[in-house]
């Protein structure tokens, strides 16, 4: 009679594609598991809860729903038996058929922003402005440009904001207040920037993005209106995107907290902090899928 000379951890993964996030599947398959290890008289501990997420698929376009699930496996090595393993390979891997995605509009356009400002509401000065275009691909061109904050006339420097620039890291404080900053014009980079969003795409479907719905839009929205003032009320505002077509990136990266931001760059630089921003929220939305939705 054959003693047991050893005893081997074997880490199993199993994940299953679905075009639906069925727990009541996910259940089944797991209860299978738990029968085939159990027939098999290996001892079994589950590596935690199953998992459910989702992933976009650039290449086929499509959307699926993964639920995975670890165990580890206690078998006993016997002479003259083969080692006892709840599955023949490392992972098993099931696809069902994957739920077809909407796919981005064609003349839509998703532009992140981020403003660096001297106060934190609208009516405020703004120092900079970086935006990034958006695709389900990632991030795309880029617009910058450093305001030249004492041309704004009328609008507020609150003390509190002021004092914490005077906190932030030189690499950020160097951007904004180095000698050798270009700054450009209000007036000049407003236009510039709305010249950049019309060849994105037309004025009808474009979304602005910004981390907050009270912060970036707001505030550039408001910057717009002063620098360009207009005493007639049914004229077109300056403005280049609808107000209903404002988009919070906050919001959207509560919806689901497991995808992971990266940061890029320099912290507190409206470039940087956008480009970040954008990265973060393709993911988001790929995974969401929601581009034609939002």
């Amino acid at each position: 009679m054959g003693a047991p000379k050893t005893t081997t951890l074997a880490l199993r993964s199993v994940t299953y594609r679905t075009a639906t996030p069925e727990q009541s599947q996910i259940a089944a398959e797991v209860m299978q598991l738990l029968m085939r290890a159990i027939g098999s008289h290996a001892d079994l501990y589950l590596g935690g809860q199953p998992s459910v997420s989702t992933a976009f698929d650039l290449a086929k376009g499509s959307r699926e729903y993964i639920a995975r699930v670890n165990f580890l496996v206690r078998s006993p090595a016997v002479e003259g038996h083969p080692k006892i393993f709840l599955l023949p390979d490392e992972a098993q891997e099931v696809r069902l058929d994957a739920e077809p995605t909407k796919p981005l509009p064609p003349d839509r356009s998703h532009v992140m922003i981020d403003l660096e400002t001297l106060g934190r509401a609208p009516g405020c000065k703004v120092m900079s402005l970086g935006a990034v275009a958006m695709t389900p691909e990632g991030p795309g061109p880029t617009f910058y440009r450093v305001f030249d904050w004492e041309d704004q006339a009328g609008l507020l420097e609150e003390p509190e904001t002021v004092a914490w620039w005077g906190a932030q890291d030189e690499a950020a404080r160097a951007a904004l207040f180095g000698p050798n900053v270009v700054r450009t014009p209000t007036r000049g980079a407003l236009v510039e920037f709305s010249a950049w969003l019309d060849t994105l795409g037309p004025f009808k479907h474009r979304r602005i993005w910004g981390n907050g719905g009270d912060f970036d839009a707001p505030i550039l929205a408001k910057l717009y209106e002063t620098a360009f003032p207009n005493d007639n009320p049914s004229a077109p505002s300056a403005q280049p995107w609808n107000f209903w077509n404002s988009r919070c990136y906050r919001l959207l990266k509560n919806l689901r907290r497991g995808i992971e931001f990266h940061r890029q760059g320099a912290h507190h630089n409206a470039l940087d902090d956008a480009l970040s921003q954008a990265d973060h929220a393709v993911r988001l939305l790929n995974a969401l899928d929601a581009w034609a939705d939002v």
